[in-house]
């Protein structure tokens, strides 16, 4: 199987935000390609619970426990916020938020920039 861009056996991803889902297509390696979304109120949780871990690393479990938040859309969340530099890996499995920013301002910011790039 080859990804998007025709290089057989590379993992590739992309993010888009479309009427305030935001949503994660994946080609992988093998296997098919599959997608997954989240909703901004869904999305915006997610922030707010890594605000509250105090710079503390977390894995996506720990997102998961901490909100009413289906681990499908938090992991769609994870893996934005990584792809965005917002988070980083830690040690153990774990993310860290990148440098001393907020994650939920930095998260939303580029939230809203990717569905403003749409048009």
């Amino acid at each position: 199987m080859t990804g998007p861009f025709g290089k057989p056996g590379a993992r590739w991803e992309a993010f888009d935000v479309v009427d305030d889902v935001l949503i994660r297509d994946v080609w992988p390696a093998r296997g098919e390609p599959y997608c997954h979304t989240c909703s901004k109120a869904a999305f915006q949780e997610v922030l707010y619970a890594i605000d509250d871990q105090d710079g503390r690393p977390f894995s996506g479990e720990d997102l998961v426990g901490a909100t009413d938040v289906p681990s499908t859309q938090v992991f769609t969340a994870l893996a934005f916020l990584k792809e965005r530099s917002i988070v980083t890996a830690a040690r153990s499995r774990k993310t860290v938020i990148a440098g001393i920013f907020d994650a939920y301002l930095d998260g939303m910011t580029e939230f809203e920039a990717k569905q403003e790039a749409r048009g």
